[in-house]
């Protein structure tokens, strides 16, 4: 689905709402997400609290200055950022997932992550809900052009994301979690690769 702020995403509708997501059964919803897809898809960037901020800023930089809209991906870390994966609870991976190749989706990085989510914790609240607020503001605070495309498995999720939108935080809280979640992603560039050699 698709996270945009409606007072600034130029596709958007009366009525549509923060977010547009592919749920079976509901009507227009799909049009808006291809609609949206199309006008951004040039300017796509990956980007999230664990994305160094000087590899991404040059790409807000040219859209603040040119306005011209930009697709953030990725922007919960693939569930990183939601405090789900737990060391003492691994997550299983499918044959061919290319999370089993990723170090990063390892039991030592997400020691490593988690506890950098429980110093964000300590700003924006225990709740899953609250790690996702933070996340997704996080991206869609970089640039008034910029909507996010979150990645979602069941409806549920879809709902969480929804539910998880207000209170939006404030500048303070943004900055702080990005500091926090930049040092984390200092400690685990430092630790070596991010693709595990097999």
């Amino acid at each position: 689905h698709v996270l945009c702020s409606p007072d600034r995403c130029p596709l958007h509708r009366d009525g549509c709402g923060l977010v547009t997501a592919i749920i079976p059964g509901q009507k227009g919803t799909y049009h808006h997400l291809q609609t949206v897809s199309r006008h951004y898809s040039r300017n796509r960037v990956r980007d999230n609290l664990l994305t160094p901020p000087h590899r991404s800023e040059g790409v807000f930089s040219f859209a603040e200055e040119h306005h011209v809209g930009m697709l953030i991906s990725k922007p919960l870390g693939q569930g990183l950022l939601t405090g789900t994966h737990r060391t003492n609870a691994p997550r299983a991976f499918g044959e061919g997932d290319h999370r089993l190749r990723k170090r990063w989706f390892q039991p030592d990085a997400i020691e490593i992550i988690n506890a950098g989510l429980d110093s964000v914790s300590a700003i924006v609240g225990p709740h899953t809900e609250d790690l996702i607020r933070i996340a997704l503001w996080g991206c869609l605070d970089r640039s008034p052009h910029a909507v996010a495309l979150v990645g979602f498995t069941t409806p549920d999720q879809v709902a969480m994301n929804l539910g998880s939108l207000s209170p939006r935080p404030d500048a303070a809280e943004i900055a702080e979690a990005r500091e926090i979640m930049a040092g984390i992603q200092a400690r685990l560039d430092a630790a070596g690769e991010t693709i595990l050699m097999t």
